[in-house]
């Protein structure tokens, strides 16, 4: 109950917190990894590496039920967020270090965005896709696998625009999503 989800447009916690609570439908995840340590008699804590939609809250809960002693969470962090690690992660040092310098270290958008399909393109067709010019979407194929978004990238890998697979036509077709300078 104590998720953004929402029913009838409103978030579940929020119903939650005035003591209501609905029938919820069962969500299909995955958990590909699962590593438990004991801490103490009464503590354990594990790794997990799952599907979205998987609410880990909810993991500890079931796992205390079907050991018969009731669980819950005390620390809830995430390593990592599908090709994003704490790897890639800044320190409230390193940012106020950046403010000092006016120069914040993100992850460049490319890189963000890397587990989205990619075509590079030549600096004219990239030209004419900053004018709004998008004729030279029709090129591209229809997406598979459920894909919706693609990155343009020009020669060098930086990310130029993305494009929206849409509906709004018999057969679909690609239109500008964002376009980036």
């Amino acid at each position: 109950m104590f998720s953004a989800l929402k029913k009838d447009g409103v978030r579940l916690y929020e119903l939650a917190r005035q003591g209501q609570e609905i029938e919820r439908a069962p969500r299909t995840i995955e958990i590909s990894h699962l590593e438990l340590r004991r801490l103490s008699d009464r503590e354990i804590e594990f790794e997990v590496a799952c599907s979205r939609g998987t609410y880990v809250r909810t993991l500890a809960a079931d796992m205390g039920t079907a050991l018969g002693c009731g669980a819950h969470l005390v620390k809830l962090r995430r390593l990592g967020c599908d090709h994003l690690s704490l790897l890639d992660a800044v320190t409230i040092e390193q940012l106020e270090a950046a403010r000092d310098n006016a120069v914040v270290p993100l992850v460049p958008l490319a890189k963000a965005l890397s587990h989205l399909p990619a075509v590079t393109w030549d600096s004219r067709s990239i030209a004419r896709l900053r004018q709004g010019q998008q004729d030279n979407l029709s090129q591209l194929r229809v997406p598979a696998n459920g894909q919706t978004l693609l990155s343009i990238l020009d020669r060098t890998g930086e990310l130029v625009a993305l494009a929206k697979w849409t509906e709004d036509l018999p057969g679909g077709r690609w239109r500008l999503y964002r376009v980036f300078h």
